[in-house]
């Protein structure tokens, strides 16, 4: 079975959006694509069990109709997530980026043109080639997972949902996936969803569910924007892929040019930090 669609981001649930923002913005060379503010918790079951407010910004190297960009899904209210080992790392290709981080000394040289760096907080792990796939032009190149068992997953990523590209790692070992997290328990620790996005045609999308066994999920609403519709299946590990509509999808992931300024009005509204710095300071002050 052979079928038709093309990956378009992954997603990553942040507690330090201001933090994170900057490590992809000045170190690494992304931009803000769009940015959306959400008063109600996603449909999503992906997204974790969440019912409060929250945002979601895409980032990246460019356009999302003929980029691969990153996510950044940020909850209110909670302050950082404890990351698992599912996600290996993320490979980014910018001659710019590795220049940069060699120059300041950021990261940790793997080999030859390549170096690891880890953003701030939950400490995703990128990694950094020296080159780029077009003049100037940075990429999000590819995602690699720890899987528990290769040859289950291989049936899923391959035989049933037609990947034709598989590498198989780097020689670190295979790591099982591991639970991650309080899922919010007040204390402003939050658990990890990993996830790929797919878009699919309306044919593809019906193929994915019966090839899965899976229900088409409920709508998903994006306040003055395109309705999509999604499936959303799970590989042997729990890692998660949401197959969006095509034709919606391309109407609601247009390329915004205010989205640098909506992302820090946001930012600016939300005094998250300055609330769990004063309730570090109280707990510290019970304790003297």
């Amino acid at each position: 079975m052979t079928l038709g669609f093309r990956a378009l981001h992954w997603v990553i649930k942040v507690g330090d959006r201001t933090s994170t923002v900057e490590f992809l913005h000045d170190v690494l060379g992304m931009h803000a694509l769009r940015h959306e503010e959400f008063e109600d918790g996603c449909k999503a079951a992906c997204n974790g069990p969440y019912d409060g407010k929250w945002s979601k910004t895409m980032i990246g190297y460019g356009p999302e109709d003929t980029n691969f960009v990153l996510e950044l899904t940020y909850t209110y209210g909670i302050k950082s997530y404890e990351v698992g080992n599912d996600l290996g790392y993320i490979k980014i290709k910018s001659r710019s980026a590795y220049n940069l981080i060699s120059e300041r000394g950021l990261g940790r040289q793997l080999e030859m043109r390549t170096i690891e760096v880890k953003s701030p907080v939950e400490g995703y792990r990128f990694r950094v080639v020296g080159e780029d796939p077009a003049p100037d032009v940075g990429s999000i190149a590819s995602v690699c997972l720890h899987v528990t068992d290769l040859k289950d997953s291989l049936a899923f990523w391959v035989d049933t949902l037609g990947f034709l590209e598989i590498d198989r790692g780097d020689g670190e070992g295979s790591n099982g996936l591991h639970g991650t997290g309080g899922g919010g328990n007040g204390d402003g620790e939050g658990e990890i969803f990993a996830t790929l996005s797919c878009a699919a045609t309306s044919a593809t999308l019906r193929l994915v569910s019966t090839a899965t066994r899976r229900e088409t999920s409920p709508s998903l609403d994006t306040p003055g924007k395109a309705t999509v519709h999604v499936v959303i299946v799970a590989d042997p590990d729990g890692h998660e892929v949401c197959f969006v509509g095509e034709e919606a999808f391309r109407k609601l992931s247009k390329e915004d040019e205010n989205a640098p300024q909506l992302l820090g009005e946001g930012i600016a509204k939300d005094s998250s930090r300055e609330w769990f710095k004063k309730k570090a300071e109280e707990e510290k002050a019970k304790g003297t």
